[in-house]
């Protein structure tokens, strides 16, 4: 019955995620270097337990890393919303946009993968929440209050990430 973040690093650099709500039952799942292919590989965890919700950002190592397509991955994020559905039907599922980085031609692709997440959420079975637009400057890259680095967040980051999601994770955290 945990509420659970999954993704790489962005995700697991939040560390304690039920201290920024306020609850033990929220879990980071977050691991370095992930991609979606490694989700897919680790769903395991959530149909075992059976999670009251996921919350799900990941793709930007695809993308950064390995210049895979952005059809690639949206079709491995509609693969671990399906894999969810299957296999622990009863859970939520949040599709988080993927953040901007500092590199502009990565951004672009990440602002299509987000386009197309937004646009399939209801056929897909997930709430679609749009994270991008907060954290993205001028040129739709991430802006620099939020990183150090061009993609990993800063504290400043994190809180508005929680900030954005609290609403939601508060009302999973009274059923």
């Amino acid at each position: 019955n945990d509420i659970v973040f999954i993704g790489d690093s962005i995700t697991e650099k939040g560390e304690d995620w039920g201290r920024r709500f306020g609850s033990g039952r929220v879990r980071n799942r977050g691991i370095a270097g992930d991609v979606t292919a490694g989700v897919l590989q680790r769903l395991g965890e959530i149909y075992e337990y059976q999670a009251a919700a996921v919350f799900i950002m990941i793709g930007v190592n695809d993308i950064n890393a390995s210049g895979k397509t952005d059809k690639f991955v949206v079709d491995n994020i509609n693969s671990i919303v399906s894999e969810i559905r299957k296999n622990s039907p009863k859970t939520k599922i949040y599709v988080q946009s993927i953040l901007p980085t500092a590199k502009e031609d990565v951004s672009k692709t990440v602002s299509s993968v987000n386009s197309t997440l937004r646009m399939n959420a209801t056929k897909g079975g997930y709430t679609f929440i749009n994270l991008y637009n907060d954290f993205a400057d001028e040129n739709k890259t991430l802006r620099k209050e939020f990183t150090n680095d061009g993609i990993h967040l800063t504290e400043a980051g994190y809180a508005k990430w929680v900030e954005k999601v609290k609403s939601t994770v508060d009302q999973l955290i009274k059923k």
